[in-house]
């Protein structure tokens, strides 16, 4: 078992995902965080050291690997017309190009001076490949094959890179869920287990809104942890236990902003010794106070 799965199995207190939040904090933009090594290093580890956190993720932008593969996301426009565009993507280009570089540096600056768990943020194979995707090409049946067996080499190659720089774990990021109905989508998962079952390190799903499908489902996987807000929450907890992986329930997001007798009487409904989680990253209209309530060992 992973550090980070271990350390949140010891604590009442819920997994926060900061990262918006973290730039605000530090009184500058999200675009300015993610562009420059030094603020991305000093806000991470603020947050961390001002919310006593057992994790942080290195990144939520869901557009990081789209840019370092060369799509112009301004003109929404992906280069991927053909089988042949697909098999021609620069693979190696993820970890060398755009901002990844500037992740791979504080993950290994956060790992070095941080106790808490660092993680790198990689995104879903459907969202990547809704960038790479040309709408005005050929996407027929062997394009879109092609293109998500290169998008699984893509996401293993930046897992391998995330873990040699020292982080102890990836944060898949899956904001509309997982598709275990499309074979092209959890085949190029499917290594992702072997890599970090090769690092000892830890996997993690982190959703918006799950479902027992998508927890069983990320278990089939080999990941170790979902995360998401669910309608379900004892099916889903039983779904968890079933298929053995850990499942953190997601505070839904108003909550956030509401008073606090009503986050409470949400934490109070859950279970005995749930995990618990922000429902995706904490809204940055949060106020500080009711994070530090939260990170208290609530």
């Amino acid at each position: 078992m992973s550090n980070f799965i271990s350390a949140i199995k010891q604590t009442s207190s819920p997994i926060l995902w900061v990262y918006e939040m973290a730039a605000k904090l530090s009184s500058i933009s999200l675009n300015e965080m993610e562009n420059d090594a030094n603020l991305l290093y000093n806000s991470l580890s603020n947050s961390v050291d001002l919310f006593n956190l057992p994790a942080i993720c290195t990144s939520f932008d869901t557009t990081l690997e789209a840019v370092s593969l060369g799509c112009n996301l301004s003109q929404n426009e992906g280069y991927v017309n053909s089988v042949v565009d697909a098999f021609n993507i620069d693979v190696d280009s993820v970890v060398t190009n755009g901002r990844v570089p500037i992740v791979l540096d504080v993950i290994s600056r956060l790992s070095a001076s941080l106790d808490c768990s660092v993680l790198g943020g990689i995104s879903c194979p459907k969202i990547l490949s809704n960038y790479l995707l040309s709408p005005s090409g050929n996407q027929d049946e062997d394009t879109i094959e092609e293109l998500f067996f290169v998008i699984g080499e893509i996401l293993s190659s930046l897992t391998n890179s995330y873990l040699d720089s020292g982080a102890d774990g990836i944060v898949l990021l899956a904001p509309d869920g997982l598709y275990p109905e499309d074979p092209f989508y959890m085949n190029s998962l499917s290594s992702l287990s072997n890599v970090l079952s090769h690092y000892e390190a830890s996997g993690t799903i982190v959703t918006r809104k799950t479902s027992p499908a998508d927890i069983k489902t990320a278990a089939n996987l080999g990941f170790d942890l979902i995360t998401g807000s669910t309608l379900l929450p004892i099916e889903s907890l039983s779904t968890s236990i079933d298929s053995n992986i850990s499942f953190g329930i997601g505070i839904p997001e108003n909550l956030f902003s509401s008073d606090q007798y009503k986050l409470d009487q949400f934490i109070e409904s859950m279970p005995p010794e749930t995990i618990l989680s922000s429902e995706w990253t904490i809204p940055v209209s949060t106020h500080v106070e009711l994070i530090h309530y939260l990170s208290n060992d609530k």
